[in-house]
C-alpha cells in the first residue's frame, strides 16, 4: 500500500490516476471539507489533517511507502506557509518514526532559490529561498534530514525530488 499525500492537487490527482490505472494498492489522506472531491475509482480515503496530526496514524498502518506532495502554495499570511508545509511535514515525520516505511518527498525549486543568470543551479549549491513560500519548503525539507535514519540501523529509506515549475498548459 502507497500513501499519498496532497491526492487531490495537481501533482498528486494524476500520480493518484496512475496507480489507479495500473491496479496498485494506493491511499489518499484527504481533509474532511465541504465539498469533498472525488479520488479514482480504488483509491482508499482516509480522512485526516498533517498540520493536527489527526488521521496520520490510520492512514500510514500497513503503507510500506509515503509519497508527500501535500503543501501550501498560496497563503494569506505567511504563518500560514509554515503550518500548511513545516508543522504538516513534522507530524507527518513524527507518526513515521519506528515504521519500516520509504519516504518519497516532493519538493519545489523555490526552497532553493534562483540560479544566478547563465549558472545552472546545482545539488550543492548553497540554498536562498526569497518568498515564505521557499523559506517553508526549504524549512520542511530540513524537518525530514533531520529525521532521516540511515537505511542500515531501521530499514528506513528516503528519496527526495524538486518539481520544476508546471501548469495545466504543459
Amino acid at each position: 500500500m502507497v500513501l499519498v499525500t496532497g491526492g487531490t492537487g495537481f501533482i498528486g490527482t494524476h500520480l493518484l490516476e496512475r496507480f489507479a490505472a495500473n491496479g496498485e494498492s494506493v491511499r489518499a489522506l484527504v481533509r474532511r471539507t465541504s465539498r469533498p472531491r472525488s479520488l479514482p475509482a480504488g483509491v482508499e480515503a482516509v480522512y485526516g489533517d498533517l498540520a493536527s496530526g489527526e488521521g496520520i496514524s490510520d492512514a500510514l498502518e500497513g503503507a510500506h511507502a509515503v509519497i508527500h506532495l501535500a503543501g501550501v502554495t498560496k497563503a494569506l499570511r505567511p504563518q500560514d506557509y509554515y503550518t500548511g508545509n513545516v508543522t504538516a511535514t513534522r507530524q507527518l515525520a513524527h507518526a513515521m518514526a519506528g515504521r519500516a516505511i520509504r519516504l518519497v518527498h516532493v519538493s519545489s525549486l523555490a526552497a532553493i532559490g534562483p540560479a544566478a543568470p547563465g549558472a545552472p543551479l546545482r545539488e550543492d549549491d548553497e540554498p536562498h529561498p526569497l518568498t515564505h513560500y521557499g523559506k517553508s519548503k526549504l524549512e520542511r525539507k530540513r524537518s525530514f534530514a533531520v529525521w532521516r535514519p540511515t537505511p542500515s540501523s531501521s530499514g528506513r529509506r528516503w528519496s527526495m525530488g524538486r518539481a520544476t515549475p508546471m501548469s495545466s498548459n504543459s
